[in-house]
């Protein structure tokens, strides 16, 4: 929540050419710790606002030379100035006349003769408006950087999976070369040594799948995954699945294994 000494310091742009008028809004801001900055005309107005960048304008309306709706338009046309709140002051009361405000970038009025009040009730109102918007853009600034940070991490993490992924297919395509033609040869092999380098070849190919899904992952993250449907016997998958893992069974339990011999196929990945 934003407190009064939060404002405390905000420059203050007052713009008007009637002396009188400067004074009884010096007067008015000063006490309440704003910096007033003093312009008697539009020329001048946009000098002061282009070098100082004040928080906040206090911007007559009838001055000669350039008024106040064109010294506005000129202010919110300049990107320098464009972002700093014009509150007009005048005494025309029209309709028109308060809507030309707003159509030139103004976003409040004071009407003469102003009270006290109403001024320090207006410029706090909109200098905490002003302060809250630019710390949510701020917000958003550095959560729009933490998002491109998250985005370079994701992409460098997925490109070295990608690359660790290819370099394990290597070894494991050659892995599995051999120990198939070890299989086919069988010289020399009794049933044992041909079950355990079959259980090898398996625990081989199920590596290979686990570097494939990781492979598919990185696709997924990159938008380029295709689905690959294919009938999927399920016996044969869960008959797979305990060989592999029947190996690591504690000496003295006993690992079984029941799959129906009607079970169907399904369409699967």
């Amino acid at each position: 929540m934003i407190q009064s000494d939060d404002l405390r310091g905000a420059r203050i742009l007052a713009v008007d050419d009637t002396p009188e008028n400067l004074k009884i809004l010096r007067e008015c801001l000063e006490p309440e710790g704003y910096n007033l900055l003093i312009a008697t005309n539009g020329d001048g107005a946009i000098k002061v606002a282009t070098s100082a960048r004040p928080d906040l304008i206090l911007l007559d309306v009838q001055m000669p030379g350039k008024d106040g709706f064109e010294t506005c338009a000129i202010l919110k046309s300049q990107p320098e100035t464009a972002d700093i709140p014009v509150i007009f002051v005048t005494a025309l009361a029209e309709t028109s006349a308060l809507v030309k405000g707003f159509e030139v970038g103004g976003i409040d009025y004071i009407i003469k003769p102003f009270q006290n009040e109403e001024v320090l009730a207006r410029v706090s109102t909109h200098l905490k408006i002003d302060f809250l918007q630019r710390r949510l853009e701020e917000s958003n600034a550095s959560l729009s950087d933490a998002n491109r940070a998250i985005q370079r991490s994701s992409e460098r993490r997925s490109a070295f999976m990608a690359g660790l992924s290819h370099e394990f297919r290597t070894p494991l395509t050659s892995i599995m070369g051999f120990t198939e033609l070890v299989i086919r040869r069988g010289e020399g092999l009794g049933e044992k040594q041909q079950d355990n380098l079959g259980r090898v070849l398996e625990s081989s190919k199920h590596l290979l799948e686990l570097v494939n899904d990781i492979l598919d992952i990185s696709k997924m993250e990159a938008g380029k995954m295709n689905v690959d449907l294919d009938a999927v016997n399920v016996g044969a998958l869960v008959q797979s699945c305990v060989a592999s893992v029947k190996v690591n069974a504690a000496a003295g339990v006993d690992f079984t294994c029941e799959v129906e011999g009607d079970l169907d196929s399904i369409q699967t990945d």
